[in-house]
């Protein structure tokens, strides 16, 4: 849910303090929407829709988002579009551009 926390409210800041609060083994899993390679057209009507909900939405670059695994081991295949986790066929169906997703182990 971190692309509904806008930048004023230090998105890395609350994502390193729950990574902190995380006992070594867990894992932390992030989805997020992304801006790195995607519509800027189809993006800022996105954001339009949210722009007068109570959390706007906010697309951030491939590399920031994996920034917010920190020191924690990635799990392949990393951070990648959502439907290359277990790729299929019924889910190339759904597949966007727009997500990211990530699943990464704390030491």
């Amino acid at each position: 849910m971190v692309q509904f926390v806008p930048d004023g409210d230090d998105p890395e800041g609350l994502v390193a303090a729950y990574r902190d609060a995380l006992a070594p083994g867990s894992h932390l899993v992030l989805t997020h929407l992304t801006d790195t390679g995607t519509d800027p057209a189809g993006r800022a009507a996105a954001e339009a829709v949210y722009a007068g909900a109570s959390s706007p939405l906010t697309f951030r670059s491939a590399a920031r988002i994996a920034g917010f695994f920190g020191d924690f081991a990635l799990v392949e295949p990393g951070v990648v579009h959502a439907c290359d986790w277990r790729p299929d066929e019924e889910a190339a169906e759904f597949r966007t551009d727009w997500l990211l997703s990530g699943v990464a182990r704390k030491p």
